[in-house]
């Protein structure tokens, strides 16, 4: 089949026509796949996976283990701490033949794996920027005062309950 030819961009996408007039549509962000459906072309998102190695895709913005949302980057974690690689499968619930691919393609792959590792590593220990940090105690701050509330209306409701309707 002749490659498809660029028929127009849209929105960090790039939809293309072959000349069976199929379309397709090429993306790098989001993540996406198209249909037609009475002539009109419906673009949905989808999780994309790109085979990198034996077992070892790209998908979702990190390398993961085939058929798993595990990366290459926890099982360097467990491997960092000393963990044998049946632990590790363990831990993971991993077969031990996906451990033994993601630690061969951490060795063959080491100064990428390790660089985007410590970033990993340094973002964690950043710590949410102020903005989201303050977001996040509002939320836990409502969640407990909703909490508390639901605990006062049964506590209400028991007292009701005890005194036989109030007479």
């Amino acid at each position: 089949m002749p490659p498809a030819r660029v028929a127009f961009s849209l929105s960090g996408m790039i939809v293309a026509v072959n000349p069976a007039y199929q379309w397709r549509v090429f993306c790098w962000a989001p993540p996406c796949s198209t249909t037609m459906k009475q002539g009109i072309l419906m673009v949905f998102s989808v999780a994309l996976e790109i085979p990198m190695d034996n077992g070892i895709v790209y998908q979702s913005g990190g390398l993961h283990i085939a058929g798993t949302r595990i990366t290459v980057y926890d099982v360097v974690h467990y491997l960092d701490a000393g963990r044998q690689p049946e632990e590790i499968a363990a831990i993971l619930r991993l077969s031990l033949e996906q451990v033994l691919t993601a630690v061969k393609y951490i060795e063959e792959h080491k100064a990428e794996v390790m660089a985007v590792h410590r970033r990993i590593e340094e973002r964690i220990a950043r710590g949410n920027p102020p903005e989201i940090e303050a977001m996040r105690l509002a939320t836990r701050a409502r969640m407990q005062a909703s909490l508390r509330a639901r605990q006062q209306e049964k506590q209400q409701e028991a007292k009701s309950a005890g005194n036989g309707g109030g007479c």
